[in-house]
């Protein structure tokens, strides 16, 4: 059976203190959406406007949050690339807050960023960088910079606020969804045993999804802060850059041009295509265990809304390039496409 391409991180069993990052220096929460969360109500409290602008290509759980804090939202326009047009979203700027993304990594926002704080002083930036933890240390004009450790590295929860001088609310309780993400894991790393299937594991993590949505003001997990010192993430950076490499080169052969330009200092998470029939491609892919996501899906509800997610929830492929595959695989995933597209 060829190796599984996918799915969850397993958790980390190292012991050695390797990351010298400390976790105390900023306010940390239990997830990205958390992060975001108290974010929104911390300027509730200082009486600004509870409007935000979201571009129009954003995972539901980002404006979902946005709701559950008690802001309206509308969308403004990106550009086809990913990257951002401060002359696109100028007309709808008033006062509130604008949140700008980091997708997969690799867009660079801080001239916009810079050009929206000059023509609107009092706007609010969040830029969010949940697909961009290797940016977390990057100098930036946004007021509030977010990310979550859980969606780059082997760990349950944990999350990630730095913010321009405003002091957040912290807590001491941790969540309950990560607690199905830890016990999901461990059983994962041992399914090779025999002694049960994969649908047992794989319902714990369903239900630490499901409790994500809901399970805010907490603090990350224990296991979290105690392995967070374990985290190679110098070594994960260069392996993510060397598979970046090879999935690039292999592309290019392809004719197949990623979504937006990736430059040599990237650190992606993922590598995103678009592929006219991209569902017939990923079903061929699970039939070899390559499980390749997409971002992000959109209900009909949002598709007038939202233009650009509507055509990247349909034609977005996102190619896997983390520390946990070798060039082999990342040559698999490369073939699978050459025999399909």
């Amino acid at each position: 059976m060829n190796k599984v391409i996918g799915g969850e991180f397993e958790l980390i069993n190292e012991k050695r203190n390797i990351n010298n990052l400390s976790l105390n220096k900023d306010y940390i929460y239990s997830s990205g959406r958390d992060a975001l969360y108290n974010i929104l109500i911390y300027l509730k409290t200082t009486g600004i406007k509870q409007h935000i602008f979201l571009p129009d290509y954003i995972c539901d759980s980002v404006y979902n949050t946005c709701f559950m804090a008690g802001f309206e939202y509308s969308f403004y326009p990106i550009n086809e690339d990913l990257t951002t047009s401060s002359k696109k979203i100028k007309e709808s700027l008033t006062k509130g807050v604008i949140l700008f993304v980091n997708y997969f990594g690799i867009i660079d926002n801080q001239k916009a960023i810079s050009q929206i704080k000059k023509d609107f002083p009092d706007i609010t930036i969040i830029l969010d960088n949940v697909q961009a933890a290797y940016k977390m240390e990057e100098k930036t004009e946004a007021d509030f910079c977010f990310t979550s450790l859980r969606k780059s590295f082997p760990l349950p929860d944990g999350a990630i606020v730095k913010t321009n001088g405003a002091k957040l609310k912290q807590y001491n309780q941790t969540a309950k969804f990560s607690e199905y993400k830890i016990a999901a894991s461990f059983l994962k790393r041992h399914r090779k045993s025999g002694y049960y299937s994969d649908d047992l594991y794989l319902e714990l993590y369903q239900k630490g999804e499901k409790l994500i949505n809901t399970d805010i003001n907490k603090a990350p997990s224990k296991f979290t802060i105690e392995k967070w010192q374990n985290i190679d993430i110098e070594r994960f950076g260069l392996l993510r850059k060397r598979n970046t490499k090879v999935i690039l080169e292999g592309l290019t052969e392809l004719g197949i041009s990623p979504i937006t330009h990736i430059h040599e200092d990237d650190i992606p998470l993922f590598i995103p295509i678009t592929v006219n029939d991209r569902d017939k491609v990923r079903r061929t892919m699970f039939a070899q265990n390559i499980f390749l996501p997409i971002h992000w899906p959109i209900n009909d509800e949002m598709r007038n809304k939202m233009p650009h997610g509507s055509y990247f929830s349909d034609h977005e492929l996102s190619i896997i390039v983390d520390q946990r595959y070798t060039e082999d695989d990342m040559n698999r995933i490369l073939q699978v496409l050459r025999e399909n597209i």
